[in-house]
C-alpha cells in the first residue's frame, strides 16, 4: 500500500511540475508575441509614414523581401513578386524607413527577413 501511495504522489508531483512548465512556456510565448506584434505595428507606422502616393498603386501588389541587421536597420530588399511600378515605389520606401529597434533578440529572430506583402 505505502509503495502504490508513493507512486500517487510522484506522478501528482510529476503532473504539477508539467503543468508549471506549460505555464512557463505559454507566459513566454505570450511575451514573444506581445513584442512581435508591438514591433510589427512600429514598423509599419514607420514605412507607411514614408510612402508617399500609396493610394496611387490602388489594385496593385508587391511582395517584397526585407533584411534588417540587429540595430534594425535595413540591409536589403528584393522584390519577390508584383507589379514593377508599386515594388519600385515600395522598395524606395523601405530603403527610406527608420525601423523601431528590435525589443529582444527573440523579436529579431522572427524578423531578420521576412516578406512584406503589400495587396492596395
Amino acid at each position: 500500500m505505502r509503495k502504490i501511495l508513493i507512486t500517487v504522489v510522484l506522478i501528482v508531483v510529476s503532473f504539477n511540475a508539467l503543468a508549471d512548465e506549460d505555464h512557463e512556456h505559454s507566459m513566454q510565448i505570450t511575451k514573444l508575441n506581445n513584442a512581435a506584434y508591438s514591433w510589427i505595428d512600429k514598423a509599419k507606422m514607420a514605412y507607411t509614414g514614408v510612402f508617399t502616393g500609396i493610394q496611387d498603386y490602388r489594385g496593385q501588389s508587391c511582395t517584397l523581401r526585407l533584411s534588417l541587421a540587429p540595430n534594425a536597420a535595413l540591409t536589403n530588399v528584393q522584390a519577390e513578386k508584383g507589379d514593377k511600378n508599386l515594388c519600385t515605389a515600395a522598395t524606395s520606401a523601405a530603403w527610406n524607413t527608420k525601423f523601431p529597434p528590435f525589443p529582444d533578440d527573440a523579436t529579431y529572430q522572427m524578423f531578420k527577413s521576412f516578406p512584406l506583402d503589400l495587396n492596395l
